[in-house]
């Protein structure tokens, strides 16, 4: 019988596990000749957490573990991950190929769940799979958030170094901190949460699925009229006017080098190390346009190169 992570209660008794873990889209299959077994994840994570005796809040409470809680981790922690391009995991797990178009398939769900109820009312939808199209959205877009918000904190205490158009950003974040602490005369530590919060709100950040680049476009017709790769997408004459963020199929690496929304770092020179030896190979080749397009590449890359040392 299989076990579906909604209501009911752990198993026990003669239950065993059975199958092969994937082939259905199940995580846990179980057996138990009395019928079907019922799983509750949340309650089973609080039995899980009581056996490891967790500790409890300052003012005396117990924290109350939940499904949702380890989404949104696993969210941030993959944006982190997600620096450079070998994602089985991820992709195993969402059972798409490309994260772009897992991304694109929960906008377009998300805003359908969105447009259809009000945004406080959000999380309330009772509609199964409306309700899982909005948790994803809502999901993917607090793991964003994070992952900005974190990011923007390594850059700003010095452990992160950020090249590029977009690195603009960062500068504009230690603006609105400088602003502030001296509108309040208040200390940075009193201010920083505050300021982060705000800052990152209506903004976005994703990563190129080669791992080279940041991107921080999104769908403001600011972010859209500077990017290198819709502009590359409307010179081959195609659409771009209800573009929601880049267009990674025109988003090549001399595109990105020069456009205003992409982010170098300095944690990911191991991608362009290996892609100079990669086009160095390449501009051996005996087809002169290879030779010449490795020639462009290679200048480029060692641009990039260049940035951090």
């Amino acid at each position: 019988m299989e076990i579906s992570a909604t209501n009911g209660s752990v198993p026990t008794g003669n239950q065993h596990a059975v199958g092969n873990f994937g082939s259905r889209e199940w995580l846990v299959e179980f057996f138990e000749s009395s019928g079907p077994v019922g799983f509750d994840v949340n309650e089973a994570l609080e039995l899980f957490a009581a056996s490891c005796k967790v500790p409890p809040l300052p003012d005396g409470t117990i924290w109350k573990f939940t499904a949702n809680q380890f989404r949104k981790f696993f969210a941030t922690t993959h944006q982190w991950r997600y620096f450079f391009p070998d994602l089985p995991s991820l992709n195993y797990q969402l059972q798409q190929r490309d994260m772009n178009t897992t991304a694109s398939y929960t906008k377009m769900q998300h805003a359908a769940a969105m447009r259809l109820n009000d945004t406080r009312n959000a999380r309330q939808v009772n509609d199964g799979p409306l309700k899982a199209a909005l948790e994803r959205g809502l999901d993917m877009r607090d793991a964003e958030l994070q992952f900005m918000k974190d990011l923007i904190l390594e850059v700003h205490s010095g452990k992160i170094k950020a090249a590029g158009g977009g690195a603009s950003m960062f500068r504009e974040f230690e603006e609105a901190l400088a602003r502030q602490i001296d509108i309040l005369s208040s200390s940075e530590g009193a201010v920083i949460n505050g300021v982060l919060s705000e800052f990152v709100e209506g903004r976005h950040l994703t990563t190129h699925p080669e791992g080279g680049n940041l991107c921080k476009c999104g769908s403001s017709l600011g972010d859209k009229s500077v990017a290198g790769c819709l502009d590359a997408a409307a010179e081959d004459g195609l659409s771009v006017e209800h573009a929601t963020g880049p267009d990674y199929s025109y988003a090549t690496r001399e595109t990105c080098f020069g456009c205003p929304n992409a982010i170098r770092l300095n944690i990911l020179m191991p991608y362009w190390d290996a892609a100079y030896e990669k086009v160095s190979e390449a501009s051996k080749s005996t087809d002169p346009f290879v030779r010449e397009a490795s020639k462009e590449s290679l200048n480029v890359i060692a641009s990039a190169r260049s940035e951090f040392q």
